[in-house]
């Protein structure tokens, strides 16, 4: 029950914007993406590598509609600043910390569960539908070429990067390269 409660807050603190998510994701020491990763364009990150694997660039259709893409995605999912929701499962919370009562704590931790677990689903919901419309503006060429370099876990974590957040690391893009 205490590691299930552990990681419930890892996932809350997580969501709500606490100082830990100031830190960095597991995985990455405490480290941030330095300033150059951080203006880095995602196309042109695709493009080198697709230039990596032996693939042509993405054409300029291709980059207009992956750049729109991109825009239109991260500015849909930037993290909410107050989620009332999330206030009030904090907020019981901390009351049933304070109450000593084990089921005040049982009851508080199961509606944070079930509020980390729905924003969760709608967040790898949406994630995988992102990568699925980037896969669609890629030619078969170009896709096969980076599954080639990269293999599936990789291409899958490239597409999740150009979101700005994936399913290994979170938000950031986790340990900055993608894992083959």
């Amino acid at each position: 029950m205490h590691l299930v409660l552990a990681v419930v807050l890892l996932f809350f603190m997580e969501f709500t914007g606490s100082p830990r998510a100031q830190i960095g994701h597991p995985g990455q020491g405490g480290r941030r993406m330095n300033q150059t990763q951080m203006r880095m364009d995602p196309v042109e990150r695709l493009n080198k590598a697709l230039e990596s694997a032996g693939s042509g660039p993405l054409s300029d259709r291709q980059d207009q509609e992956l750049t729109t893409l991109v825009n239109n995605y991260r500015a849909a999912h930037q993290r909410p600043e107050a989620d009332p929701g999330l206030r009030d499962v904090k907020r019981a919370l901390e009351e049933a910390i304070l109450s000593g009562s084990d089921e005040q704590i049982d009851r508080a931790a199961n509606a944070v569960a079930d509020q980390v677990t729905t924003r969760t689903r709608t967040m790898i919901r949406d994630l995988a539908r992102f990568q699925m419309q980037v896969l669609s503006l890629l030619t078969e060429e170009q896709v096969s070429s980076l599954r080639t370099q990269y293999g599936n876990s990789g291409l899958i974590h490239m597409l999740g990067s150009l979101a700005g957040w994936d399913l290994h690391g979170g938000m950031g893009g986790g340990q900055g390269g993608w894992r083959q």
